[in-house]
């Protein structure tokens, strides 16, 4: 119990920074100050923070608490986090019991962090009890480790639709079943270890269940019953992938001699274009597609027993990651490569550091072809480290770099090699390397006495020695190069790590109180303050309980972030606003943010708006929702002269006062609000003179008939109006507002929507980025020609005001009404106009009057993108390019086409080699389940044989290159 005592203590001392003591009293300070501390005792703090301390402590141990005092005995119920792991065989009964007595106990309501460990066996009811028990809509980490599963788990429904859970961590070998609706709004972090999954659409709906996923690991989990599945996440910026045959539970026929039988092979495509760490350790048994690629850190270890097979699945690999920095490969993976060499491997510019990891003793010679061919496309290479035993015997030295790698010559720094025996072979390996590397500044050897001698660690140690003094006599190509045994470095840190012990014990005895005399209230009260108010605010204010000194310093903080929770929680919500808007200092407030539902309670929301917001505010945050009376916002807020940053989300109408000026005001965000009369609209634009962003969100002017937004400074403009997100009874009477746009500095335009309004840009020559995607109507037998003549002449005048845009990107639906319309022959002349996006899910005809119409006009144009594929009848081939635009004859140097899969887009690929002449790149995305989506062989091979056919076509331009990527 003394122990226990002393934990919970240590505890608390760490959560109120408490870390160092000070002297009770010091010379020169003012009376009462230097007893802060010596008064303080754990029984002090308010319970909150006593069921802080209590959560970090193990559930044990936690629980123990409870016969500390009265006041302790029911403190441990409300903890946050529970960590359960079964221990011995003999003890389960007793884990049992004991777990199911803590469900019935604590608040399981209020749990952030759970954790089990146990053995399911024969008990799945009772498990499924816990597991519905303690899993509630508020808990943010969970980690499930289940063995022995014999009757299915259910899983609460509550769990696949939690909105805070940030980290999930699953290993059961058994079968996921999922409900009818997966969403973690918030999972950043996924773990699934030997997970069984039931089909395809169980596999998707996780997947795409996970949009702000971060971090992907896939432990041996079984995807036999997968015949494909995409992983995609915008935020996804790590992958881990391990899958061994023989920690997997599949059939015997499910094996073919040499290889996973076709039929249970998955098909995983991952889309990640932020995705920076991808790791594959395992047999091949799925194939994996990496889209949209920026790995920059990589590790790739592929069993060999899978011959030919296993080299094809490295080597594609290796061509979706070109940009790599550092690689480690397995011996066994660069070994499979020898039967995959009949493909090429792509130029890895910018790799930096290449592992090599010999788990076994490796000849270098037996991988001399693909390892020279991996170092050949290296030529920035610095670092090559040799994990295991490399070795090189005499009479294969002949062809041992013939030719020479660029990087051994010009960017090799440093040579590691680790575990070396003492061989003739290994040593003979070194002398080559540093003949070879004239550039090396750095050769480092690990060596380990026990490798020379595993009885006698002095023998193993003089061996060493005597190796390392033989090798410092190889002639070196690099004068500079310095050779390093890492056993003395070794042996050195652990000197100093006994020195670095024995002062630290010194300092508990009281020989280095230096440091001890600091502590966080020496600073003075500004910078606390500072301190403070870049915590949370409901943490900002727990600072109070420091000391008498920290009581008040939160008062003063300079941001405020206020959101309300559940509804449930709403009262209580309700009071501490109000209380907090009574206690803190509102005129020193710089940032302030508030997140409400409204409902009835708009005079108190009106009571909070004039109190928190000062004429010093600089960033002004209020969303605002379920309005039903109105809001006033104080008059002081329309004139501030400190206001930078204005953000105002609220589905009502916005009242302004007379006077409106926002001095300062550089970035104003308008999302679902409704403007009363055409004044009051003009009133707030015209306020705005240093504006330089402007973002209108489904702002509703059915109420305004023009308007005009002027600023010297604007630079960006983005604009989306949706009809179907206004909550409006009259959707066609939305629209019908004139809004013309002077920027003399626009540098910036976009346009999302439904042509509700109309938009006149003036002065706009500097605009150089446009995107102008027209939304189609939500019914199909909406889109009735006369919506698609409007629209068109809704486009058109928007490209009209776009002269000198320099990149332009465009829908399919903004391209197939613009041909409609019957002034396609006024458009202007782009002669600026450089890049030219086709953003679309389909592939765009060739063949479109407005497509061609914007070609002819772009003379300059050096680079047209169809995103999602182009085609053109071949019926319908006569009048394409007749005239020639002119810009492919002198400017068009790259043609992206994001897929192809039927003759008309080969029919339409063969007229553009043929009418691009100055070409110098063609690049075609390839995918194979656009061919077959069953099987992935097929496919490939069908894409390959388009790709051949495109090959064969003639091409204007000689210098033109053809590249093609395979998905």
């Amino acid at each position: 119990m003394p122990r226990l005592l002393f934990r919970l203590l240590g505890k608390a001392l760490w959560c109120l920074g408490l870390l160092k003591k000070r002297k009770k009293h010091r010379n020169g300070r003012e009376k009462g100050e230097g007893k802060v501390e010596s008064s303080f005792s754990i029984c002090d703090l308010p319970d909150a923070i006593l069921q802080l301390i209590i959560s970090s402590l193990p559930t044990k141990e936690a629980i123990q608490t409870s016969i500390l005092s009265k006041r302790w005995e029911h403190l441990w119920r409300d903890i946050s986090n529970i960590e359960l792991k079964e221990g011995k065989p003999e003890e389960r009964q007793q884990f049992m019991q004991f777990v199911t007595g803590l469900l019935v106990a604590c608040n399981c309501s209020i749990l952030e962090k759970f954790s089990l460990s146990c053995k399911v066996d024969k008990d799945a009811s009772r498990v499924n009890e816990w597991l519905c028990g303690f899993i509630n809509p508020k808990i943010q980490e969970l980690c499930l480790h289940l063995e022995e599963i014999e009757e299915p788990l259910v899983f609460p429904d509550q769990l696949f639709t939690c909105a805070t859970l940030t980290k999930f961590t699953l290993d059961m070998q058994h079968v996921l079943k999922l409900p009818s609706s997966v969403h973690f709004r918030c999972l950043r972090t996924l773990t699934l270890s030997n997970i069984i999954f039931p089909d395809s659409s169980s596999a998707q709906q996780l997947f795409f269940g996970c949009p702000a996923l971060e971090d992907l690991s896939l432990i041996n989990c079984n995807l036999k019953n997968v015949r494909a599945v995409s992983i995609y996440s915008l935020l996804l910026r790590r992958i881990y992938i391990q899958e061994y045959l023989d920690n997997m539970l599949y059939d015997d026929d499910d094996v073919e001699i040499g290889f996973l039988s076709d039929t249970i092979r998955c098909k995983v495509l991952i889309v990640g274009p932020n995705l920076k760490s991808f790791t594959y350790h395992g047999d091949g048994m799925n194939d994996f597609f990496l889209y949209y690629s920026t790995v920059i850190d990589a590790s790739i270890q592929v069993s060999y027993f899978w011959h030919g097979a296993s080299g094809d699945f490295t080597f594609r690999f290796l061509n979706m990651i070109p940009n790599v920095e550092k690689l480690s490969i397995s011996a066994d993976s660069i070994e499979a490569l020898s039967e995959s060499m009949s493909f090429r491997l792509p130029l890895f510019c910018n790799l930096g550091e290449l592992d090599l990891d010999l788990s076994k003793p490796v000849e270098l010679f037996n991988l001399y072809e693909e390892l020279l061919i991996l170092l050949r496309n290296s030529p920035c290479l610095r670092v090559l480290r040799f994990q295991g035993e490399v070795s090189l015997a005499k009479e294969d030295a002949n062809f041992i770099f013939d030719p020479l790698p660029v990087c051994f010559s010009t960017t090799l720094k440093t040579i590691e090699i680790s575990g070396i025996t003492g061989k003739e072979e290994e040593l003979f390996a070194i002398e080559i390397l540093l003949q070879a590397a004239s550039v090396l500044d750095k050769l480092c050897i690990k060596c380990y006495w026990f490798s020379f001698d595993l009885n006698d660690k002095r023998i193993g140690l003089k061996r060493s020695e005597e190796l390392y003094k033989r090798i410092l006599k190889y002639p070196k190509s690099s004068k500079d190069c310095e050779i390093e045994l890492e056993y003395r470095k070794a042996l050195l840190s652990m000197v100093l790590e006994k020195k670095r012990k024995k002062q630290c014990k010194g300092r508990g005895k009281g020989e280095g109180n230096v440091e001890s005399s600091f502590s966080i209230c020496d600073l003075p009260d500004a910078i606390l303050q500072l301190i403070i108010s870049s915590l949370p605010t409901k943490e900002a204010i727990q600072t109070s309980i420091l000391s008498k000194r920290w009581e008040h310093l939160w008062r003063d903080i300079s941001n405020i972030e206020l959101k309300e929770g559940k509804p449930e929680e709403r009262q209580q919500f309700m009071h501490f606003v109000t209380r907090l808007l009574v206690a803190c200092n509102c005129s020193s407030l710089v940032k302030f943010s508030l997140t409400c539902n409204v409902d009835k309670d708009a005079s108190r929301v009106n009571e909070w708006l004039c109190g928190f917001i000062n004429p010093r505010i600089q960033e002004l945050c209020l969303c605002l929702y379920g309005i039903e009376e109105p809001l006033v916002f104080p008059d002081q807020l329309f004139t501030c002269a400190t206001l930078t940053n204005f953000e105002l989300d609220m589905q009502h109408v916005f009242n302004l006062p007379s006077s409106v000026h926002f001095r300062c005001l550089r970035i104003l965000t308008l999302s679902n609000i409704i403007f009363p009369d055409s004044s009051s609209a003009q009133q707030l634009f015209s306020g705005c003179p240093a504006l330089e962003d402007l973002y209108l969100i489904n702002c509703n002017l059915k109420n305004v008939q023009a308007v005009c937004i002027y600023s010297p400074l604007l630079r960006q403009i983005h604009i989306r109006e949706d009809k179907d997100g206004m909550m409006d009874e009259d959707h066609d009477e939305i629209g019908g507002c004139k809004v013309l746009i002077v920027g003399t500095n626009l540098k910036s335009f976009t346009y999302h929507g439904d042509c509700m309004n109309e938009y006149f840009l003036y002065c706009s020559t500097l605009v150089i980025d446009a995107s102008i995607e027209v939304l189609p109507p939500e019914y199909y037998w909406v889109r009735e020609v006369t919506w698609q003549i409007s629209s068109g002449n809704f486009t058109f005048r928007l490209l009209k005001m776009l002269p000198n845009v320099e990149k332009l990107s465009m829908s399919e639906t903004s391209i197939m009404t613009l041909s409609r319309t019957s002034l396609l022959g006024q458009l202007p002349l782009f002669g600026k106009l450089a890049e030219l996006d086709f953003d679309s899910f389909s592939s765009i005809e060739l063949s479109y009057k407005a497509l061609l119409m914007l070609l002819r006009n772009s003379p300059c144009l050096q680079v047209l993108r169809f995103q999602g594929g182009v085609s053109q009848p071949k019926d319908d081939a006569n009048c394409i390019f007749d005239p020639l635009p002119v810009c492919f004859s002198r400017t068009l140097k790259m043609i992206e086409i994001g897929g192809i899969s039927e003759e008309e887009e080969l029919f339409a690929i063969k007229i553009l080699l043929q009418a691009a002449s100055v070409l110098d790149k063609l690049r075609i995305q390839c995918y194979w389940h656009s061919f077959d989506r069953d099987d992935r062989r097929v496919g490939l091979k069908r894409s390959k044989e388009f790709c051949k056919q495109i090959l064969k076509y003639p091409k204007s331009s000689m210098n033109c290159e053809i590249e093609f990527e395979y998905y």
